[in-house]
């Protein structure tokens, strides 16, 4: 066979072989296509169809546990007594965690003992990565399971719970100085089975980037954005009977603010208490509402105070995206007098109501 003859098959062969990697590129490339389509639909899907559900928000509160609240001087002397008490797991899913050597010490000597310690992070807290950075640098370097969040499913990874042991915790705050010794926050310390299960499920699933929709699965008590939070949130301010306190960071989402002024103009008393933020200020004055801005502390709780008891604690502002795009985590109370009567104390001397 003649050289030129021999040169054009080669040609002719490798022009095949390229023709058919690029079909094999394409058919990977359209299966990997379909698969996070039908995992996104199956996500939002939860989301869009969440009116009409008899399973959400069905009237179940949790009605044991604690509440701690801050600011106090030693803030994290209380997490770190906690973390030392671990025997079995530390399971972390937090938006903020900043440089407390105590805190990381803690957590070191808990892994060093034995305990399982994870550690999830958001990773462009206020659109800056490196906030978080210094905690995540010294996880991976001592050896201890520490992941930043995926936000191609989420806008921010917002919620603030963790496990210890067989107690779980569910905070209006992160794990910051300003947290601890400046700030108005609370947790909420329970040992329920029925949320611990479900909160060990959601950390399993925000920590393997994976998403999570089955509403059945969500207990009751449960607020969880992007899933339920605006179902359950909007739920609770229409049940008011006669009076409703919010006691939240940020108060700018139309649909909320048209609800409370629903209220409001149906007789019933909602006073709104927020910070002092440009949001805030930006709608309080043209709302119609008795709104007041705190000052001091620095108001960063999410709680909701209805007359019949029942209490919303939780780590969203109402704001559009808190509740619609960013992974959420909150809980609601009932039959606690005790907790009741703590955070409406609170709310009066703060904001003189």
């Amino acid at each position: 066979m003649k050289s030129v003859e021999i040169l054009s098959l080669l040609r002719k062969n490798h022009s095949m072989k390229k023709k058919f990697f690029r079909i094999i590129l394409v058919l990977l490339f359209a299966c990997l296509l379909f698969s996070c389509a039908k995992e996104y639909d199956e996500h939002f899907y939860g989301q869009r169809n969440i009116e009409g559900q008899e399973n959400v928000g069905s009237g179940d509160f949790a009605s044991a546990g604690e509440i701690i609240s801050f600011p106090r001087k030693w803030g994290d002397d209380f997490l770190i007594s906690a973390i030392e008490s671990a025997k079995n797991r530390i399971w972390i899913e937090i938006y903020t965690f900043t440089k407390n050597e105590k805190i990381f010490q803690a957590l070191l000597d808990a892994k060093n003992r034995g305990v399982d310690v994870q550690v999830l992070l958001e990773w462009n807290v206020y659109g800056t990565p490196a906030i978080n950075n210094q905690a995540r640098k010294f996880f991976r370097e001592n050896h201890i399971s520490v992941k930043y969040t995926d936000n191609n499913r989420y806008v921010f990874t917002h919620a603030k719970f963790w496990l210890i042991d067989e107690d779980y915790y569910i905070s209006t705050g992160n794990w910051t100085r300003s947290f601890f010794t400046k700030n108005r926050e609370y947790i909420y310390r329970g040992s329920d089975e029925s949320t611990r299960t479900f909160l060990e499920k959601i950390f399993q699933v925000d920590f393997a980037h994976k998403w999570f929709s089955q509403l059945s699965e969500i207990p009751p008590q449960i607020v969880m954005s992007p899933i339920n939070s605006r179902y359950q949130i909007e739920k609770f301010i229409n049940e008011t009977n006669d009076e409703i306190l919010i006691y939240v960071q940020t108060v700018t989402d139309p649909n909320i603010i048209n609800l409370l002024q629903k209220l409001d103009n149906n007789g019933k008393k909602v006073i709104v208490c927020t910070a002092d933020n440009e949001g805030n200020r930006a709608v309080f004055e043209t709302s119609g509402l008795d709104w007041i801005l705190a000052t001091e502390p620095y108001l960063h709780a999410k709680i909701m105070l209805r007359d019949d008891g029942k209490i919303f604690l939780w780590s969203e502002n109402f704001t559009t995206n808190s509740l619609d795009n960013n992974r959420e985590m909150g809980i609601l109370l009932e039959n606690r007098l005790d907790i009741f009567q703590k955070i409406r104390e609170d709310f009066r001397k703060h904001c003189g109501s």
